[in-house]
């Protein structure tokens, strides 16, 4: 019998391509105890597909990488909504303290129309607060008081006050009484939320950050409100 033995270089190449191989290769965890195993094979985007024989479901686990990617695009959106309607509060006091010369140069800014512009725009930060209560119904429940009951009903509630808010300005049925109550829901999200932690000083400086923000939206949402004040007179 004859044995052709590889060149060095041959087995290099070979020794080369089982390492690569290997690295692709799915790892089989076996438990003794139980007999039962579980297929851990990689994927091209870095997540890990993990099957149970016994229920035979499949659960596709996010890499830490991606799940800080979420998180951060939450903060966005959320850092969106707020300049909306931090920004329409600062275009209805513009109109109001508008000089001669500004009423001159910047006529559209500072008119009938900027007011009404400025109006759309705090309608259109209201809508993602609302979508995100129903996006997100578990963290939203979880800023619910102890002391009030059903809290899934509150988080989806109070959504869907945002949300009838945004379209009743946006479409001008009731439009001052929807700013009202979206500057009064704000005020009393500080009010049971972040006043009982204020008042324990448990907060982190995250949480301060919060507190800041919420105040500033309820003022923003009152000057939005009082802006309709004008159209009564």
């Amino acid at each position: 019998m004859t044995t052709t033995l590889p060149r060095a270089s041959d087995g290099q190449t070979l020794t080369m391509l089982q390492h690569s191989r290997a690295s692709d290769r799915q790892t089989l965890v076996t438990t003794a105890g139980s007999r039962e195993a579980s297929w851990s094979p990689r994927t091209s985007d870095g997540q890990t597909l993990v099957t149970t024989p016994v229920t035979r479901e499949t659960t596709w686990l996010p890499r830490t990488s991606d799940r800080q990617t979420l998180s951060t695009l939450q903060h966005s959106r959320a850092s969106d909504r707020q300049t909306l309607v931090m920004t329409a509060a600062a275009w209805v006091l513009f109109v109001w303290f508008a000089t001669d010369w500004d009423r001159r140069r910047l006529g559209f800014f500072t008119g009938d129309k900027g007011l009404r512009i400025a109006r759309v725009v705090y309608a259109l930060g209201l809508l993602p607060f609302g979508l995100a209560h129903f996006l997100y119904p578990g963290p939203t429940a979880a800023l619910v008081p102890g002391w009030l009951p059903w809290h899934m009903a509150w988080a989806y509630i109070t959504g869907a006050t945002f949300i009838a808010a945004s379209v009743a300005i946006l479409i001008g049925v009731f439009a001052r009484w929807a700013t009202a109550l979206s500057a009064l829901q704000m005020g009393l999200f500080g009010l049971l939320v972040w006043v009982p932690l204020v008042a324990r000083g448990s907060l982190s400086a995250f949480q301060w950050g919060e507190v800041v923000i919420t105040v500033a939206l309820t003022a923003a949402g009152w000057v939005v409100c009082d802006s309709y004040r004008l159209d009564h007179r």
